[in-house]
């Protein structure tokens, strides 16, 4: 007959991975974090606590909704917007002013082609 556990003990001897036990320690130093493990008997290096921590940037990167870096500007992507702006502006300045300045944009941007 097999011996039965004591439900008491096997509560709180609760297996705990080496990911989950680094992301518990989250405040201290790899160096601390390795330390520590080995006084609970887990063998883990620095390396391996930081790729834990690598690891758990990039997933929270991911979250939805979640943007990180700058904004970027974006393009006039579509026809009409771009054609009134250019309405707007010929408006504002002038018709004539509106064209000299398309024209010199013309020829710097053949310029920069050219080279």
């Amino acid at each position: 007959m097999a011996a039965k556990k004591n439900p008491k003990t096997a509560a709180t001897t609760k297996p705990t991975s080496k990911a989950a036990f680094v992301r518990a320690y989250a405040n201290l130093s790899a160096r601390e974090i390795v330390a520590k493990a080995k006084e609970q008997g887990i063998k883990m290096g620095e390396p391996y606590v930081y790729n834990v921590r690598a690891y758990a940037k990039t997933k929270l990167g991911r979250r939805k909704g979640t943007r990180r870096g700058h904004a970027v500007t974006r393009p006039i992507t579509t026809t009409s917007a771009a054609e009134s702006l250019l309405t707007a502006l010929a408006a504002e300045i002038g018709l004539a002013r509106a064209i000299e300045i398309l024209q010199g944009e013309r020829a710097r941007v053949h310029a920069v082609l050219r080279t």
